[in-house]
């Protein structure tokens, strides 16, 4: 996806602020209206429902339900649905503030909140958790239906919210003993993260990869599931089935074929797989595609 073409859009927090309030909230069900773009203000995007694709700098990642994004000002990105079919929908919450937010505080007495600014000022590097229990969909609940309300007291409320989910977001990073950016792997994971992504067509193992980056089974899978969000086996299925996908909507090639091709000998299997990650069958893709 080239983007160096046209002027990367910047968007301004004040347009959307309560006043001097510098904060504002939504949920929004991406499209692909939106381009790719930065803003003035710190951003947090939690994927509410379904799942797509964030485009974030030069990166392209597979998103689904509990996905955290913590995108510093000045950094580019967008999401993506799958497809504008309404089975396809990606939502996201969307919690973008200013660093002025914390203004009225003495950040002395919240470290946390004041680690946090320090990340996520223009230039650093963005992160990502996973909410695999769903924990934070709640709050994000709350403080979404605070901002649309504005009853008295809610910017008190809201900022208490805010602080409540940087919190969150710190203890989720210390439990993954992530000590920086969770999507920049060391050299070793970055060279299996390329043969994954290079050889997913062919069988595959956590214990091969863990000997090739001379690893123990278990502390591979996690060091991987935190740089990607997935699974080893989820990961590998997700680029198949966006392989297939490609193959459905490019070439006339058979259900079978393109199951073989993408590292399934077992076309029933190939199509359940795909069916849960898309929503639809192969060959109803490929109908709905060619619509």
């Amino acid at each position: 996806m080239t983007r160096t073409s046209q002027k990367i859009p910047q968007y301004k927090g004040a347009e959307h602020y309560h006043g001097r309030f510098p904060l504002f909230l939504n949920r929004y069900r991406e499209n692909f209206m939106l381009p790719m773009h930065s803003h003035d203000y710190i951003e947090i995007c939690y994927v509410a429902e379904g799942q797509g694709e964030q485009y974030i700098g030069e990166e392209r990642i597979r998103v689904s339900r509990g996905d955290v994004f913590v995108i510093p000002i000045g950094t580019n990105h967008v999401f993506r649905p799958p497809s504008l079919q309404k089975q396809h929908s990606l939502e996201v919450y969307n919690c973008a503030f200013a660093p002025e937010l914390f203004r009225p505080l003495d950040l002395r007495a919240y470290p946390v909140a004041a680690s946090f600014l320090a990340e996520t000022g223009e230039g650093r590097p963005w992160f990502r958790i996973k909410d695999s229990e769903l924990l934070l969909i709640p709050l994000f609940d709350m403080l979404h239906e605070e901002f649309q309300q504005v009853l008295p007291g809610s910017e008190e409320v809201l900022l208490a919210g805010v602080i409540q989910l940087l919190a969150y977001l710190h203890r989720y990073r210390a439990a993954a003993g992530i000590g920086r950016s969770p999507h920049i792997p060391d050299s070793r994971m970055q060279a299996a993260l390329q043969y994954v992504k290079n050889h997913f067509h062919e069988p595959l193992t956590v214990r091969a990869m863990a000997s090739q980056c001379n690893m123990s089974g278990r502390h591979f899978h996690r060091i991987f599931k935190n740089t990607t969000g997935q699974t080893f086996t989820g990961y590998i299925q997700h680029l198949r089935v966006n392989k297939a996908g490609e193959l459905l909507r490019h070439t006339s090639r058979t259900v079978q074929e393109i199951a073989a091709e993408t590292g399934y000998q077992d076309a029933e299997f190939f199509t359940a797989v795909f069916k849960r990650i898309q929503g639809v069958t192969p060959s109803q893709y490929r109908k709905n595609a060619a619509q």
